[in-house]
């Protein structure tokens, strides 16, 4: 099975890249797919999602950047709607790469990043106030 997200514990630059490149895998298919459960088993518990979206439909807060804990992630991944091929076709892994963490803090050892692009459909609120303007 995939690694964790951010759980990276070899120093071997290809095999980091190789787990984070599986767990990205795991990723984008628990999204489009709307299965918590499954994100949950590749997302890092201390993980954070950042989202910078210019579409006030698409995070409902005008542009600002959306931070996310596990929690709240695999909360709003459940309440989706499934993704449909359209959407599946514009998400993809954008860029990835490896950092040792600073010693004697949460990300001490290897630690594996990425920017993803991930396409999803609209959240029943954020269609609702569509439909209402």
């Amino acid at each position: 099975p995939p690694r964790r997200l951010g759980a990276m514990p070899s120093h071997d630059w290809a095999a980091d890249i190789k787990g984070a490149a599986d767990a990205l895998s795991e990723y984008l298919e628990a999204n489009l797919t709307c299965d918590a459960a499954r994100l949950a088993a590749v997302w890092h518990p201390t993980g954070r999602l950042y989202n910078a979206s210019a579409n006030s439909l698409t995070d409902g807060a005008g542009g600002n950047l959306v931070d996310r804990g596990a929690d709240e992630l695999f909360a709003a991944v459940a309440a989706r709607a499934v993704s449909g091929e359209a959407h599946r076709a514009l998400s993809r892994v954008v860029d990835m790469g490896r950092c040792e963490g600073a010693p004697g803090t949460p990300q001490d050892g290897v630690l594996c990043w990425a920017q993803v692009e991930l396409a999803l459909p609209l959240s029943a609120a954020a269609a609702a106030a569509a439909a209402a303007a």
